[in-house]
């Protein structure tokens, strides 16, 4: 396995072409970052708990509602009741339109629902987003 960046986003996606297109875009934010992609929730888990002492966490994870094995929604509320996972800013990034999805994420404690833009320029946008979150949250903590 690959050495863990200082900085990044941990992006929960089934749908290679989204991985593919928010990895790309976060290299091209202010704030570049880096992006682990994984392809669905309980790799989420899997890919944290691999994690070595001294590793850093993400700096906020993204998660898609409608993937495989483990859906966001379920993802989310392992991450919000493990002790070690519980404070990462978990924002729930979406092509999903239902009200009960949003309504849910933020009742189990998402940051955020965004649904995911369908153009480039939009994406770009959102991507910048993320990156200023993360670039406040890692100044905040050191």
């Amino acid at each position: 396995m690959e050495a863990v960046p200082e900085k990044y986003i941990l992006y929960a996606e089934d749908d290679l072409d989204d991985r593919e297109l928010v990895t790309e875009m976060m290299q091209k934010a202010e704030f570049p970052l880096h992006v682990i992609c994984v392809p669905n929730g309980k790799e989420t888990i899997h890919f944290l708990d691999g994690l070595q002492k001294g590793e850093p966490l993400p700096c906020c994870i993204l998660l898609d509602v409608n993937m495989p094995v483990w859906n966001g929604l379920h993802t989310l509320e392992k991450l919000k009741t493990h002790q070690r996972y519980y404070e990462l800013p978990v924002f729930m990034f979406s092509s999903s339109l239902s009200r009960a999805d949003h309504d849910q994420s933020l009742s189990l404690g998402a940051v955020n629902f965004i649904r995911k833009p369908t153009f480039s320029a939009e994406m770009k946008a959102v991507c910048n987003q993320f990156s200023l979150f993360c670039q406040k949250n890692i100044r905040r903590k050191q």
